[in-house]
């Protein structure tokens, strides 16, 4: 793995033509400081997340939008 590596964010689509449903897939890649969804630690395992949702990554805080 690469060491400057340390979360993994994947983009989904789903739902209907006329209300598409967009979401993050979070994944902690084993970092130092622990990646987070709205201020919960999340694991290997990932968690989903959705608009207005926040997630931290280190010192890094990223607000999921749409448009």
């Amino acid at each position: 793995m690469d060491p400057l590596i340390s979360s993994k964010l994947a983009l989904n689509k789903s739902g209907s033509k006329k209300k598409p449903l967009l979401t993050v897939r979070v994944t902690d890649m084993k970092s130092g400081h622990g990646t987070f969804v709205n201020g919960k630690k999340i694991g290997s395992s990932g968690k989903q997340a959705f608009l207005n949702d926040k997630i931290r990554i280190g010192k890094n805080v990223f607000c999921i939008k749409h448009g």
